[in-house]
């Protein structure tokens, strides 16, 4: 199939399947004429839209909370400084140690969306267990006095590796070498 032919069938298959089976009909038969192929494809693909299972409908964790200005509070030895990223399941914080014993910097990982408390504590198993070089290391886990878990991750400072790659101007074998350090983490990790 070439592109155009993917973008046929893309096209005829977004206004087919929002129409009633009897108006579906009516349009394939206009818009697929005497191509059986075609027709055949976009069929497919109305047939597996309405077929999509509803469990995937629902989100995978539930929405993370919202939380309150943290930065300055202190958390096992470490002090919150600036939230540095986001997701789906926490909120990432820039991190140092305040207790004075010595000075690190570390990230620390606040889940706040709900959780199973199993898998959680599997999860921090396995963090614990990787010991690879391209892998930031896991250096503590407590909960909160809210209840909230959290992981105490080596900080690296960085930008991502693709802006990495393009501030240095580095070429496609040169991007292809620093990948594999990448690939490596990823094959150690599984």
């Amino acid at each position: 199939m070439t592109p155009k032919d993917l973008s046929r069938i893309r096209e005829i298959y977004e206004q087919a399947f929002a129409l009633s089976a009897e108006e579906r009909e009516v349009y394939l038969t206009a818009e697929c004429a005497d191509d059986a192929k075609l027709r055949d494809q976009v069929e497919l693909l109305v047939h597996a839209h309405a077929n999509i299972p509803t469990w995937l409908h629902r989100p995978a964790v539930a929405p993370a909370l919202v939380l309150p200005q943290l930065e300055g509070r202190r958390l096992n030895g470490y002090t919150l400084l600036r939230e540095i990223g986001r997701g789906g399941m926490g909120t990432v914080y820039l991190a140092e140690r305040s207790d004075e014993m010595f000075h690190r910097r570390a990230a620390i990982k606040l889940v706040t969306s709900t959780i199973d408390a199993t898998r959680f504590q599997h999860e921090r198993e396995i963090l614990a267990s990787l010991d690879h070089p391209n892998i930031a290391k896991l250096l503590d886990a407590g909960v909160t006095a809210e209840g909230w878990p959290y992981f105490v991750m080596e900080y690296v400072d960085g930008l991502p590796i693709h802006r990495w790659c393009d501030e240095h101007n580095l070429d496609t074998s040169q991007r292809v070498v620093l990948f594999t350090g990448v690939i490596a983490a990823v094959r150690y990790a599984h």
